[in-house]
């Protein structure tokens, strides 16, 4: 009969602590995507900028985009 009490004031233990709310989690857990693979496309456009002989910081100068933009078009 003890250990059925046990389990019981364990159960009643776990449910005691509030749940978290499950669109707020995936909510953060979407922003958390989007923000590395932002960081990722960055450290992959100086990459490839550096390995293509360029300065991979010049990947932030507007003129930059503005070629290859002007490329795809």
């Amino acid at each position: 009969m003890a250990q059925d009490q046990v389990h019981t004031d364990h159960v009643k233990k776990h449910h005691d602590v509030e749940p978290v709310s499950y669109p707020r989690w995936i909510l953060k857990r979407i922003l958390l995507l989007i923000l590395v693979a932002i960081i990722m496309m960055i450290i992959g456009t100086m990459v490839g900028y550096k390995l293509g002989g360029g300065n991979p910081f010049k990947v932030f100068l507007p003129s930059t985009w503005q070629h290859i933009f002007d490329f795809f078009h």
